[in-house]
């Protein structure tokens, strides 16, 4: 047991550096990773869960969100492109998750940083 768990352990340590280095792209899944590392999807899913409290497509989705509002931090960047810098193709699906997330639309947090 002590064996599988440290195995377990550091698949997810890989498939968490993973998903921080190619969380911008939009093809990155819970498929795309678990093909990656050679485990079933059912699985990397549910080893994610156990560890992190969430799911690994709410993870991926708070990591891209985190960096958005990195990126809305500068005035000079357009609301519309951030989507696609953070992996996100479909630009309502990203308001509404920025929103959902936030609490804000992705506009009204770039202006709230403005006065920050």
């Amino acid at each position: 047991q002590p064996k599988k768990a440290s195995r377990k352990g550091s698949s997810l340590d890989q498939v968490i550096a993973a998903i921080e280095e190619s969380y911008c792209d939009s093809n990155l899944s819970s498929q795309v990773l678990a093909d990656r590392f050679n485990l079933s999807t059912a699985y990397l899913c549910r080893i994610f869960r156990q560890a992190k409290g969430c799911s690994l497509t709410d993870y991926i989705n708070q990591l891209r969100i985190a960096r958005a509002q990195e990126i809305l931090r500068d005035p000079s960047v357009k609301v519309k492109d951030v989507a696609g810098q953070v992996g996100i193709e479909n630009k309502q699906y990203f308001f509404m998750l920025f929103k959902q997330t936030t609490g804000v639309t992705p506009k009204q947090y770039q202006i709230q940083q403005r006065g920050v």
